[in-house]
């Protein structure tokens, strides 16, 4: 369905998460996508009286969230009611036309907050929920409100927040506060089990393989990283743009882990220091300038051991002739 047969000013006005449609099932987005969206279809919709229903489903991002139900009977105030919100407060929202609930972090004052959002949005059906994210059936711990306290005094952490019952996720002004972030965390966290840390540079909960910059890490916070000072050295070369690495829990298989030298360089230059630092077993993802190399790290290599394409020739010998 062309969103053009609905009125030439709608061309101009929706933005691009619609990818020219008006009947999108498959919509993802960022919230400030959605708000301006909402708008514009609706005000479409009220124009063109031979269209039918049009239903929205959609996975949001910036705080992340699922939006079910017809474009028509959608909230139009979706910005007014999250900007009463401090966004480092959300966990997750879900909207039902215009019944929205969205999931807090554990030290937020509930009341307060739906007081704030019924003033500005009245017309929004609001349900708080507090650590509602559970994981395998478990709720928040009840010490999540000073944990995150704790953890968001760190020298360096711009936020902290409980993503679900069994995960925090730290976000750091700089690639060199990860690894001090870690260690200082591991600790205050370390009584509470089974739970995630995960300390990054990003904006956004990317997944693994998406870091294209900066530097994330994640661990089990019962699970002394035994790979912590191999990702400070990676992270410490100027070369590299960006380094992913989800340690395993202690004797499981090795880390996943992603690397990205923009400018590629020359191979006997850049495969040394991953080489040294990348321990044998590790699901890699190497990207080098414009080419991908995927495969487990081992101490020689054969072209065949590519995990999405075969490794090629010059990759192999280069790296096989390193100690």
């Amino acid at each position: 369905m062309d969103h053009t047969r609905w009125g030439t000013g709608a061309v101009a006005l929706l933005s691009v998460a619609l990818e020219g449609r008006l009947d999108c099932d498959t919509y993802a987005g960022a919230l400030r996508d959605l708000s301006a969206d909402i708008a514009v279809v609706q005000r479409v919709i009220a124009a063109e009286p031979a269209i039918a229903d049009l239903r929205l489903d959609g996975r949001i991002s910036q705080p992340r969230g699922e939006v079910v139900g017809l474009w028509r009977d959608l909230t139009p105030h979706l910005s007014e009611a999250f900007g009463a919100l401090a966004s480092g407060e959300v966990n997750r929202f879900d909207l039902n036309g215009t019944a929205l609930t969205i999931d807090v972090q554990p030290s937020a004052d509930l009341e307060g907050l739906k007081a704030t959002v019924a003033a500005v949005v009245p017309d929004v059906e609001l349900t708080l929920t507090q650590g509602s994210g559970q994981s395998e059936g478990r709720s928040l711990p009840a010490e999540a409100a000073q944990l995150r306290a704790d953890l968001g005094a760190l020298p360096g952490v711009e936020s902290a927040s409980f993503v679900s019952a069994t995960r925090v996720v730290i976000r750091v002004a700089a690639s060199t506060d990860v690894v001090p972030t870690v260690a200082a965390g591991q600790p205050l966290l370390a009584g509470v089990a089974p739970m995630t840390l995960h300390v990054t540079t990003q904006t956004s909960d990317a997944p693994l393989w998406a870091i294209q910059s900066g530097a994330d890490f994640e661990v089990d916070a019962a699970t002394m990283p035994e790979h912590l000072d191999d990702f400070a050295a990676l992270i410490g070369d100027k070369g590299l743009s960006a380094v992913g690495w989800r340690e395993r829990a202690s004797g499981a298989a090795a880390p996943m882990v992603t690397i990205t030298a923009p400018t590629g360089g020359d191979l006997r230059e850049v495969l040394p220091l991953i080489k040294k630092h990348v321990p044998v077993g590790a699901d890699l993802n190497l990207h080098l300038g414009d080419e991908d190399y995927y495969f487990d790290v081992a101490p020689q290599l054969d072209r065949s051991m590519g995990q999405i394409r075969e490794l090629p020739r010059t990759f192999v010998e280069t790296w096989n002739a390193l100690p």
